[in-house]
C-alpha cells in the first residue's frame, strides 16, 4: 500500500489479507470489484465517498487492474487510487 494511500485513507493495510481489511458497509463494493477483476480477467474502476470512515466530504476513484505471472491466472491486483476528484453522484 502507498504511503500516499495510507495517508489519505488513515491506515495502513499493507501485508494484509482483503478479509482482514475492515471497509465498513463499503466492503462489498471493492470485493465485488476484486472478484469481477479475477473472474472476466478486466480492469475495474469506480468512484465513492470515505463514508465507511465517517468522511463522506472525501471523494475517491479508483481501478483495479489484473496481473497475471504466468500469463493466465491472475496472482496480483494492481489499484491505483486518487482523492478529491471530481463532483459525482456514481458510486
Amino acid at each position: 500500500m502507498g504511503t500516499h494511500i495510507v495517508e489519505r485513507d488513515g491506515r495502513n493495510l499493507t501485508g494484509s489479507y482483503f478479509d482482514t481489511a475492515t471497509f465498513g458497509d463499503a466492503n462489498h463494493m471493492f470485493e465485488d470489484s476484486f472478484r469481477r477483476v479475477c473472474r472476466e480477467r478486466v480492469p475495474v474502476a469506480f468512484r465513492g465517498c470515505l463514508f465507511w470512515q465517517d468522511r463522506s466530504h472525501r471523494k475517491f476513484e479508483q481501478i483495479n487492474l489484473p496481473l497475471s505471472a504466468d500469463g493466465d491466472a491472475i496472482d496480483k491486483i494492481f489499484c491505483a487510487v486518487t482523492f478529491n476528484c471530481r463532483e459525482t453522484n456514481d458510486v
